[in-house]
């Protein structure tokens, strides 16, 4: 299992604090509950934004994955934008969070 299934798995279990512990997340995942707890973070982190829901979905990863390479192909390849302008573009987007995207990436 890579980790964003791993994830997805953490998003889809809906971790609310009292109601369950990371231990019996951790049991039902056949994971360890570092990892669970580590992932868990990550997940609160990356979502700060109200479309960010979207993002831990396979359909919505796969949506970004696609919004991505469509911009870097049109905007970047065929017009001839630089790096700095498509950064821009996606943190105007705040997609750069989930995606680990930055001007180096670019």
């Amino acid at each position: 299992m890579n980790l964003t299934q791993r994830c997805q798995l953490i998003f889809q279990a809906g971790y609310q604090v009292g109601q369950n512990s990371f231990r019996s997340l951790a049991a039902e995942m056949n994971l360890c509950k570092s990892s669970v707890h580590r992932l868990y973070h990550r997940l609160v982190n990356r979502n700060r934004f109200p479309e960010s829901c979207l993002w831990e979905t396979e359909a919505g990863q796969k949506w970004l994955r696609y919004l991505v390479f469509a911009s870097i192909f049109v905007f970047a390849l065929q017009g001839g934008i630089g790096c700095e302008k498509l950064s821009q573009f996606f943190g105007l987007l705040q997609s750069l969070i989930f995606g680990g995207l930055g001007l180096i990436y670019l």
